[in-house]
């Protein structure tokens, strides 16, 4: 069964033109995510007791509307499925009985102290298929060749670092919206994509690669981790207009 609650946009949710931050949205998924897990007794605390955290994979999500300054509207959220090694969790937003927002999400079980991945199977966490959102995640997609690109530099601060001491996985929106200077006055974001391959932890620095112009209708980037040597994440970001 889904978990639902009402969320109210506040202005510290939106950007200038009053539409939605997708990073304080993600907030609110966080949110109802954990207090979906604390239903079945896997808060934070139990599960670092046992040694164990979940780690967001990849995310899709669709902003069919934007969302505007002191709406209200409703967020229900649910486990999906497992499927592999991962846990499948949808969310939904609707304002007046409409969804005006869908996100699909894969999440894995990592042992803290190896950094490998746990079986789905040491959660009691029921398999009956619930679903909200309309789509699950396809494959991972790739970074357009021969087009016109940029980088864009960041060092992690403290300010991004989470409770599992790594930068939190609502950040990353912001840092590609940096990179291209934001959102016009009649644009929103509409649909994102990240697939996110490597912690990044304070202090480290980061190497966004992305796009001049969209591609196919979307902005693409690729970030490096220059201080581990590894990739840090990918993203598709499609922008529409208000």
């Amino acid at each position: 069964m889904a978990k639902t609650k009402e969320i109210t946009i506040c202005n510290y949710d939106v950007i200038f033109n009053k539409t939605h931050k997708p990073s304080a949205i993600y907030k609110y998924f966080q949110q109802i995510a954990t207090e979906d897990l604390d239903t079945f007794g896997l808060d934070s605390k139990a599960l670092l007791d046992k040694g164990m955290a979940f780690v967001l994979a990849r995310m899709k999500t669709v902003f069919h509307k934007p969302l505007f300054c002191y709406e209200k509207l409703n967020l229900s959220s649910c486990h999906r499925r497992t499927k592999g090694v991962s846990f499948i969790r949808d969310y939904i937003l609707s304002r007046d009985g409409e969804v005006v927002s869908e996100t699909s999400s894969y999440w894995v079980l990592i042992d803290i102290a190896t950094r490998r991945i746990c079986r789905p199977s040491v959660l009691p966490l029921e398999n009956a298929p619930n679903e909200l959102c309309s789509f699950e995640i396809d494959d991972r997609f790739t970074f357009p060749e021969n087009v016109e690109t940029s980088f864009f530099d960041y060092t992690v601060v403290f300010g991004d670092i989470d409770e599992n001491n790594h930068m939190n996985n609502t950040r990353y929106p912001d840092i590609c919206l940096d990179a291209i200077n934001g959102l016009e006055e009649n644009e929103f974001a509409s649909e994102i994509r990240i697939d996110y391959l490597n912690e990044a932890r304070i202090s480290e620095e980061l190497s966004l690669e992305y796009t001049n112009t969209p591609v196919n209708g979307k902005y693409y980037f690729r970030a490096e981790n220059k201080t581990s040597g590894t990739k840090c994440f990918d993203m598709e970001l499609k922008i529409n207009k208000i």
